[in-house]
């Protein structure tokens, strides 16, 4: 008996001896490896913290720059991870750059310094944390990777291409890049020599693909026979934002945007591959910001998580690449059951985030709440989510901008759902924003609750952007509850010999078509094609596609489409209208299922990092299901707000009208108030059970001008509004804290300033400047840092001063998303002429919310 107490109680501190000892060491950029790898004797690189880490330990690294490779080959345990992460609140990057100074003049406004460069083809040059331009022609003059800026190619072979205008200098040993009349992808090879009109280079096989429909001997429409620009000679370095690296001289040639010699510290140069490996299991990455260089996690069970990884993978395509795809990512996965979550993928010319099949190794990884922006520049088979392997999850990712497919996921068993994917095919044709190409095996892959919208391919190419693309030989797949907008080709497009394909519950609006194949000779069977809604026509009808209960209408039974909301109208052309599918599971309000996507009085589910899922329930009232919080409404009738306090008032403050309170005390979940004593104009809902409640200003109180402030019951909250020409203006932070309101002067145009003491004690600043017109009122939050006019807004609402990436969302009172996009620039402008008169809520991730007012 003490034999065994004693072994189990070995056992016991043998599994729990990693979490007892586990110990913090911390790296800085003024450490020592000679130090003890304390708080205050900090090491200096990772390799020595890695060197003393066992399963458990956790690494902090403290503010700084670190050009230096984060290599982990050390492995934690089963809940004792080995992780690295930021100190809170710390801003740490890792580059897999270089700083380049010394600069001399070359001529004119090229200069030149001296500095080893080692990576040939994933050779890069950053001006201020920008991507520049290999020498070229032509010149890349709009400073738009997007706008490919070739020359037409007039015919050619298999090693040559005839084009005008070739700049007479001697192109042998510069690179050509050629993108075929069928731009379906591009590929890149040596020039061997040229004479007037004409390129030699290495040479392709015309007669295999990918080469066969992208070559200069065949005439693609209006793609013609392709077009192509020349690059990496430095007698065509000409223009700003190009450089030219002599690898014999080891020079680098470079002419900055403006002309002038580069400031210290400006030119970055890629300096190796990798900013970080994961060679080990069970390790953690956090809040770390990488530049220059991809991440490869190679062992199983690891996670990276909210983390920044920007220009991860540049450079040109491979010399000899006959497959029209690279192995290579932003963030390349080779283990399994591994965690990529709630990072930002930004710039990169190949593939996002890759995860291979690596002969059927590779499975169970998740890609989750990631942003993927600006990906593929090459314009061949890459993607922003690029995976072969099975059992994936990939779930509420947001991904915009890509030269090809919005997505590809091609392995078994696998889940697609909630992404918001968007403006795919900005370089290629013949791709979708969900694209998978197929092979003899059923998938066993669900496709579902997904939005795919805005790709409609470049100009020169025959438009085809699809929005769901299961393409030669594609089988068992499930496709439902998606919605699929404004795409320039097929909503769906199946090619070849199509098994096992259902297509459920689909919403398609603004497509080239419904749906389309090329069958090519192939056999399809057992297809089924229920409870669609497409506004425009027509479904693949062919005896291998059982079609039953879809809708083809023109007319809108939607809310409001132009606002992306698909939800149906009552007693419109689908409610009620769709079958009950045998073996399907869906949840259904009326006496039948809704076609399309949306249930009516169902969940008014969304797409994207914070994506509302589809739960069968309703969700009108309160998508957030925050029981603390009221809400804004506009008298029709009949509220429901969801609680489970014992107390709600509702206030009406109007200067026309007398002011209401009504208190009810119930014990139920959902109360209903009726309100048949109001005008219609737009009042709150507030929460007196709590400290948090929601206020909102109110439209249409008179034409005074004044600044007023009340107090509520409790004492220490303050709510005000800013009325101006009978508009009001008004500021609340959706959680109520203890707020201060000081009129700065007593005339019509005042400045008035708003502090929000926050919990925190941080202190939050409003500037609200208001126009004499009223019209151009601007809102500053010194902590949000962006800047919407005007306000109030008629039609169209410009938030400025937003970083790219960012991801900005409108949303009413209830919580229900309105309109949400991924910032391509500093600014953007949102069309709000569809919504109703009212109080709005635009919020930017990670930086805030601010109220506007629709008139």
């Amino acid at each position: 008996m003490k034999t065994t107490t004693y072994l189990i109680i070995l056992l016991l501190i043998t599994v729990n001896s990693f979490s007892v000892f586990s110990k913090t060491i911390y790296v800085a950029p003024n450490g020592k490896d000679s130090n003890s790898g304390t708080i205050n004797s900090p090491f200096a690189t990772f390799a020595k913290a890695v060197s003393v880490m066992s399963p458990g330990d956790t690494c902090f690294i403290k503010a700084g720059t670190y050009e230096q490779e984060l290599n982990i080959g050390r492995s934690g345990a089963p809940g004792n991870y080995l992780t690295f992460k930021a100190v809170p609140g710390d801003k740490v990057y890792i580059n897999a750059t270089k700083k380049v100074n010394n600069w001399t003049k070359h001529k004119g406004s090229i200069y030149k310094a001296n500095v080893a460069m080692g990576l040939d083809r994933l050779n890069a040059v950053y001006f201020k944390k920008e991507y520049m331009d290999l020498a070229r022609w032509p010149n890349n003059t709009d400073n738009n990777r997007w706008t490919i800026d070739c020359k037409k190619v007039k015919g050619g072979s298999g090693s040559s291409f005839l084009v005008d205008g070739i700049p007479n200098i001697n192109w042998k040993g510069g690179l050509v890049y050629y993108l075929g009349g069928h731009s379906g992808t591009s590929w890149t090879r040596k020039i061997t020599g040229s004479s007037p009109g004409r390129i030699n280079h290495t040479g392709v096989n015309v007669n295999n693909w990918p080469f066969r429909p992208h070559n200069p001997t065949l005439n693609r429409g209006k793609g013609g026979r392709g077009q192509l620009f020349l690059f990496n000679k430095l007698e065509v370095l000409d223009y700003a934002r190009e450089w030219y690296y002599d690898s014999k001289t080891k020079t680098l040639y470079f002419q900055t945007p403006n002309g002038q010699i580069p400031a210290r510290g400006t030119v970055e140069v890629a300096k190796s591959r990798y900013t970080a490996q994961i060679k080990g299991k069970y390790v953690r990455i956090e809040g770390i910001n990488f530049f220059g260089g991809s991440i490869r996690i190679q062992g199983d069970h690891n996670i990276f998580q909210n983390n920044k990884v920007v220009h991860g993978n540049e450079g040109y395509d491979r010399l000899d690449n006959i497959n029209a795809s690279l192995g290579e990512g932003a963030i390349e996965v080779f283990g399994s059951n591994t965690l990529v979550k709630g990072c930002l993928i930004n710039h990169c010319a190949n593939n996002g985030i890759l995860i291979p099949s690596n002969n059927n190794r590779q499975t169970n990884t998740r890609i989750e709440q990631n942003t993927v922006l600006n990906t593929n520049y090459l314009g061949i088979h890459s993607s922003p989510i690029r995976t072969k392997a099975k059992n994936m999850k990939v779930l509420k990712n947001v991904i915009r901008n890509s030269g090809r497919d919005g997505m590809y996921v091609g392995g078994r068993n696998s889940e697609v759902a909630y992404n918001d994917v968007s403006y795919a095919e900005r370089i290629n044709s013949d791709s979708g924003l969900f694209y998978m190409v197929g092979n003899d095996e059923l998938k066993g892959t669900e496709i579902h609750h997904n939005w795919f919208h805005d790709a409609k391919a470049p100009s020169y190419t025959d438009g085809k952007a699809a929005g769901i693309y299961l393409d030669n030989n594609s089988k068992g797949v499930k496709v439902h509850h998606n919605v699929i907008w404004n795409v320039s080709w097929s909503g769906y497009q199946v090619n070849w010999g199509n098994w096992n394909l259902d297509f459920f519950h689909n919403t398609i609006w603004n497509s080239g078509r419904a749906m389309g194949s090329w069958v090519n000779g192939y056999v399809q069977k057992n297809n089924r094609i229920y409870n669609n809604y497409s506004n425009v026509g027509d479904w693949y009808k062919a005896p291998a596609f059982d079609i039953k209960n879809n809708v083809i209408s023109g007319t809108s039974p939607f809310e409001n489409v132009k606002g992306r909301n698909f939800m149906p109208r009552k007693n419109s052309a689908v409610v009620d209208k769709g079958r009950v599918i045998k073996g399907f599971s869906k949840k259904f309000k009326g006496a039948s299922p809704d076609i399309g996507a949306y249930e009516l009085n169902g969940t008014r589910w969304t797409a994207g990092i914070n994506a509302i899922e589809d739960t069968g329930n309703s969700s009108n009232n309160n998508n957030n299901n925050d029981n603390d919080k009221g809400g804004q409404f506009i008298k029709n009738g009949t509220y429901y707000i969801s609680s489970t306090t014992s107390t709600q008032r509702l206030r009406s403050r109007s200067d026309n009208a007398h002011n209401v309170e009504m208190m009810k005390p119930f014990g139920l979940d959902f109360q209903k108030w009726e309100f048949k004593h109001l005008g219609n104009n737009i009042y709150t809902i507030q929460n007196k059970g709590t400290k948090r409640f929601m206020e909102v200003p109110f439209a249409g109180c008179g034409n005074s001008e004044n600044v007023a402030t009340w107090t509520a019951a409790r004492g220490d909250h303050q709510k005000w509004r800013i009325v101006k020409n009978g508009a009001s203006f008004g500021l609340k932070p959706l959680h109520c804290q203890k707020m201060g309101l000081d009129r700065r002067s007593g005339t019509t145009n005042a400045n008035v300033q708003i502090w929000n003491y926050s919990s925190n004690n941080v202190n939050q600043k409003w500037k609200i400047t208001s126009a004499t017109s009223g019209k151009n009122t601007e809102v500053l939050d010194s902590n949000t840092q962006f800047v919407m006019s005007p306000n109030p807004v008629k039609n169209n609402l410009t938030i400025s001063n937003i970083q790219e990436g960012a991801v900005i969302t409108i949303y009413d009172f209830l919580g229900k998303t309105l309109n949400q996009r991924i910032a391509g620039s500093e600014e953007e402008s949102f069309d709000l002429s569809e919504l109703s008169p009212g109080v709005y809520i635009a919020s930017i991730a990670g930086k805030g919310k601010l109220q506007f007012i629709k008139e």
